[in-house]
């Protein structure tokens, strides 16, 4: 949608934080691999308690589809950050079909 990873974090904790009456974590997706991201991802990791990033390889039609590169990229830095990196790996061209 644009938004930044940040802005999208405060906006899922603002809507969670007014309903939740347990503890709960959130699992962010990367629409996108960009140094702005990887900065993002690494105030999320070390500073806001999130551990694990969504990457979707399907969604060509969301725009949300990573080079295969930028996976690589995504992936390391998940590791070096010691969080998770969930790979959705669908071919969009045959789910389609």
């Amino acid at each position: 949608s644009g938004e930044s990873l940040l802005d999208a974090y405060e906006s899922w904790r603002q809507w969670g934080d007014d309903k939740a009456c347990c503890d709960y974590a959130l699992h962010m997706t990367l629409p996108n691999w960009t140094q702005e991201t990887a900065d993002e991802v690494k105030e999320l990791v070390q500073h806001r308690g999130v551990s694990s990033f969504r990457i979707n390889m399907g969604l060509k039609t969301a725009r949300q589809q990573l080079s295969d590169i930028a996976l690589f990229q995504a992936m390391e830095s998940c590791r070096n950050l010691g969080a998770i990196a969930q790979v959705h790996p669908e071919n969009w061209d045959v789910a389609y079909e």
